[in-house]
């Protein structure tokens, strides 16, 4: 087996940690407020898309829960998918909170 040069091997070896550096670190810094607005936006997104969802199935197994939740006193809303969305609702509202009020952090953190 033949012997590679240690000066060729170091400098290969350090083009190629500094491509990869070059490659994986943003070009550019993302602040907190950024990052905070574009999460807020990805959840409206994703809560848009799941409302009709949850309303239109509120429990499991679909048809067979329907007769419960019609007897009981909250009917539709007790539904386990309505509540477990209502609270996902109730974190969003918080974060909401906290990004109008310019704390950013704890509202990237709610998101």
């Amino acid at each position: 087996m033949k012997k590679s040069n240690p000066i060729v091997r170091y400098t290969l070896l350090t083009l190629g940690l500094a491509m990869l550096v070059g490659l994986s670190s943003p070009t550019e810094a993302f602040s907190v407020a950024e990052k905070a607005q574009a999460k807020r936006m990805e959840l409206i997104g994703y809560m848009r898309a799941l409302k009709p969802m949850v309303y239109n199935y509120p429990c499991d197994p679909f048809p067979a829960c329907m007769e419960d939740l019609a007897n009981q006193e909250e009917g539709i809303e007790a539904g386990e998918r309505i509540k477990l969305f209502n609270e996902i609702q109730r974190v969003y509202q918080e974060g909401l909170i906290y990004f109008y009020e310019g704390n950013y952090i704890n509202s990237y953190n709610r998101m």
